[in-house]
This record gives structure tokens, C-alpha cells and sequence, in this order.
């Protein structure tokens, strides 16, 4: 029955891991950001198992990597940004955008990109009106 427990226990923290693990393959976090918060979970999983009795061990590392993962979403918000467009040369295009920003809708905080090599060309929204299976008319 323990190892059951452990195996579950080791599942659940490889999941609640994947915030910090994706940091800095999706996000613009600074690589500090994410190198800590990597470093506190490693040695949190370190923890859960060194730890005896086993349930308070599992009980401070689960409850450590979970708040390590909630930092990761609140870091991945406050870095939010969308990254310039280049050229072939990677230098930024003259007059491009690139930009991301908070607008309110219908009472509702929402987030916009806006990207486009030209910012003389209009702009295209694309609101969408229904759930899973909504086609375009």
C-alpha cells in the first residue's frame, strides 16, 4: 500500500512540476526566475522522500511544490509579453507590432496580441462566438 501511495505521490508532483518546467520553453520569465523556482522544486522532491515519518514528508513536499507552481503561473503573468518580429538578419522590423495588451470586454478583463509586419494594414478580430464544434459562416 505504501508504494502505491508513494507511486501517486510521485505522479502528482511530476504534474504539479510542468509549470515551472515549461517556464522557459512558453514565457518570457527571466532564466533566474525559473532557474529558482527549478532549484525549490528539485529540492522539494528531495524532501518528500527523505523526510520521515513518510506523511509528514509528503505532506511539506506536496504542500512546497504546489506553492513553487503557483509562483510559477503568478511569474509567467507579471513577465507576460509578446517578443518582437524579426527579420532574416533577427534585427526587428521597422514598422511592425508586437504588442500585448489588457483591454476590458463586456465588464471582463481579457488579453489581446496584436502582431503584424505593417502596422499601416489593418487589423483582423477574430471573437470567437461559440464553443467546441463553432464553424466559421
Amino acid at each position: 500500500m505504501k508504494i502505491i501511495i508513494k507511486i501517486l505521490v510521485a505522479i502528482f508532483v511530476i504534474l504539479l512540476c510542468l509549470p515551472v518546467v515549461l517556464l522557459p520553453l512558453t514565457t518570457s520569465v527571466p532564466a533566474w526566475t525559473w532557474i529558482l523556482l527549478a532549484i525549490a522544486d528539485v529540492m522539494l522532491i528531495v524532501t518528500l522522500f527523505r523526510i520521515t515519518p513518510a506523511g509528514r514528508g509528503i505532506t511539506i513536499g506536496l504542500s512546497g511544490v504546489i506553492l513553487v507552481s503557483i509562483l510559477a503561473i503568478v511569474a509567467s503573468q507579471i513577465f507576460a509579453a509578446t517578443p518582437p518580429i524579426m527579420d532574416v538578419n533577427g534585427e526587428p522590423l521597422p514598422d511592425s507590432i508586437a504588442s500585448l495588451e489588457k483591454v476590458n470586454l463586456n465588464g471582463s478583463e481579457q488579453w489581446i496580441t496584436i502582431r503584424g509586419q505593417d502596422v499601416d494594414k489593418p487589423i483582423l478580430f477574430n471573437l470567437g462566438m461559440g464553443g467546441p464544434g463553432w464553424r466559421w459562416i
